[in-house]
């Protein structure tokens, strides 16, 4: 049986140290919507799927759906891989996806699809834009493209979508309100949702995924679409400087005795596991599994208040720096505060493409106020290589305890044995005019 050993906190800390002498807005993490009955078909127009010519060679890998209309110019025993169903009636199912697409939060990150970019999961405003580049995914997680009107994508082969790092056709959905026109040669990947009408691919285009057309139709021009396969993610996450790990895994009865963990086998020898390699009990031969670096993550806290508030408190504003003393690029980066809940990115994202590389320094902030003395604890959490790394900072602001109120006396600089003898002076004192007073009132009478 395998298992993963967690490495040590002391050993990472120390690699990360290493990195950060070399090197050096929180991030949403994309849901991905529910599909439904709709899941099951490559293509789907509510007014029909329109093949340009029956002598064309389009191809689709996957089920084929219309509501009561006609699919035109495809043979399903040459040119669908699954069914041509007249009656899918899915309409409902992508709405329900379409909406789920439309609530995802976002930070916003403003996307312009023209010319080359390079992006992490996440959620991205794309506006009305047009693809003419290189559109790179970079990472495992899901990509959301949100469009505020219909989108176009250039003709020829320099317009296309590639998938690095993990990424998965799977896990990448549009958000089309109009109508979505891709071009001549080009090559798009992803579930596309378009709400209200066509969605139209050009000649030799090609969809890695899937073509809704909530209410219009799918035209189509000697194309080739591919329904993604979607993988199971386990995840098994630990805390700590190196995180846990994320990791594909073959689906297995029982145990997974191969010697990989995902590799299409469940094997049948037991094996032993020591850290990242791991023999079996009948050869002395090591099977060791590929190891990639691991992602390391760095967050320092400092509060705003320096010294101890008073009786009361007040306002405390913490900012938060975040860096990547590592080897690998992270993505799904998100911080954290187990007090002050409103914690925003303010900047540091230089490539505006939510992934934070070595030579980038994050700056989160986060105000509250508080009453008594207050222990935050943030915690940093970033993907790479399908492992999670994590760290954390705390601060502590000390508020003043109410402090009992005794009266005293004015200080008059005289002891209180000094203090009771003048007293007595001065009683005297006042007497002996009183009765001066008196004895000249009298006198005075007796004159008259």
């Amino acid at each position: 049986m395998k298992t993963l050993h967690n490495v040590s906190v002391k050993t990472l800390t120390v690699i990360a140290f290493l990195f950060g002498l070399t090197g050096p807005l929180t991030t949403f993490a994309a849901t991905a919507p529910t599909l439904g009955a709709a899941a099951t078909y490559s293509a789907f127009g509510k007014a029909g799927v329109t093949n340009d010519s029956n002598v064309g060679t389009t191809h689709i890998w996957g089920n084929v759906g219309a509501d009561a209309t006609n699919v035109t110019n495809l043979d399903d025993a040459t040119q669908v891989d699954g069914i041509i169903d007249t009656g899918a009636w899915v309409e409902a199912a992508i709405l329900t996806a379409y909406g789920q697409l439309a609530a995802e939060p976002d930070i916003p990150v403003v996307l312009n699809l023209a010319g080359n970019n390079t992006v992490g999961p996440g959620v991205y405003d794309v506006g009305a834009t047009t693809l003419n580049g290189i559109l790179t995914l970079s990472g495992a997680g899901v990509y959301i493209f949100r469009s505020s009107s219909s989108i176009s994508v250039a003709s020829g082969v320099g317009a296309e979508m590639k998938l690095t790092n993990g990424a998965d056709a799977c896990n990448v959905f549009w958000q089309i309100p109009v109508s979505m026109t891709i071009g001549v040669g080009a090559k798009i990947i992803g579930t596309i949702l378009a709400d209200t009408a066509l969605i139209s691919l050009g000649t030799n285009a090609t969809l890695q995924g899937r073509a809704f057309s909530r209410i219009a139709q799918v035209t189509l021009d000697s194309n080739q679409i591919t329904e993604p396969t979607c993988t199971p993610v386990v995840p098994v996450v630990s805390s700590g400087w190196g995180g846990g790990s994320i990791l594909k895994q073959d689906s297995c009865p029982s145990e997974d005795f191969s010697s990989s963990y995902y590799d299409g086998s469940c094997g049948t020898a037991p094996l032993a596991s020591t850290g990242w390699v791991m023999t079996t009990t009948t050869t002395v031969a090591p099977v060791t599994t590929t190891t990639l670096p691991p992602p390391l993550i760095k967050i320092i806290k400092v509060a705003s208040q320096s010294t101890s508030l008073p009786f009361g408190g007040g306002d405390v504003k913490y900012t938060y720096t975040v860096t990547n003393p590592g080897v690998v690029t992270l993505h799904n980066v998100t911080v954290s505060d187990d007090k002050c809940t409103a914690v925003s990115r303010v900047f540091g994202d230089i490539n505006k493409n939510n992934l934070l590389e070595t030579n980038e320094t994050w700056i989160y902030m986060c105000q509250q106020n508080i009453s008594v003395s207050t222990k935050n604890i943030a915690t940093a959490e970033g993907k790479a290589n399908g492992l999670i790394a994590r760290s954390y900072a705390d601060s502590t602001v000390i508020v003043a305890a109410r402090s009992a109120f005794v009266p005293k006396l004015p200080n008059t600089g005289i002891s209180p044995e000094e203090n009771n003898t003048s007293r007595s002076i001065i009683v005297l004192a006042t007497l002996l005019i009183l009765i001066s007073a008196s004895v000249m009132v009298i006198l005075k009478k007796r004159t008259i």
